[in-house]
Parts: C-alpha cells; structure tokens; sequence
C-alpha cells in the first residue's frame, strides 16, 4: 500500500521520500465496564526510482501508538477521524464476511 507522506529531505529533490508503507495493529482491551482499543503502527518511508526498484529510508521509521484509542480521539481530530473511517471499514468487512 503506497500512503503519501511528507516529503523528507533528501539530497536528490526528484526522488525524494513521499511514500509509506504503514505497519497498523488494533487490539481490544477489556475493562470492568467498557471496551476500547489499544494501537500501534509505523510509517516506513520509501521511494521509487527511476529504474522501478523501491528504496527504502536508511533512517528510523516513524512510530505511533495509543494504550486507549477512544480516550486518545476526544483530544485529537485526527485520531478521532482515523478511528471513525477503521471502524467503519472494519464493520463493512465483518458485515460483508459474515463474521
């Protein structure tokens, strides 16, 4: 999956950096009155060259994570809009497989 990103700086400027490849894990956490959502993820950056073959980015990837999604979402739009778009993504997938 190729994800746009910002463009990391680069020394050849018309090949740089501006594609992720995302690594994204959800997992349910259990408490006495409530389910939420533990997440963690990486955005791995690459490019393509001019050749066709994918670089990847010598530095680090760049890591995210939350212990509570929801919790994290009330102050923070975006998490709040990614975790909308998952869980419908999610529920469509689960309706459509009969899960």
């Amino acid at each position: 999956m190729a994800i746009q990103g910002v463009v990391l700086a680069v020394a050849d400027p018309d090949l740089p950096y501006d594609k992720r490849a995302i690594h994204f894990t959800i997992q349910p956490v259990f408490g006495p009155d409530r389910v939420s959502v533990a997440w963690r993820g990486s955005a791995i950056p690459y490019r393509v060259l001019k050749n066709g073959r994918i670089e990847q980015w010598p530095g680090d990837a760049i890591d995210f994570s939350g212990a509570d999604a929801y919790a994290d979402a009330v102050g923070d739009a975006d998490i709040a809009k990614a975790l909308g778009a998952i869980e419908t993504a999610l529920q469509a997938f689960v309706t459509a497989k009969g899960v």
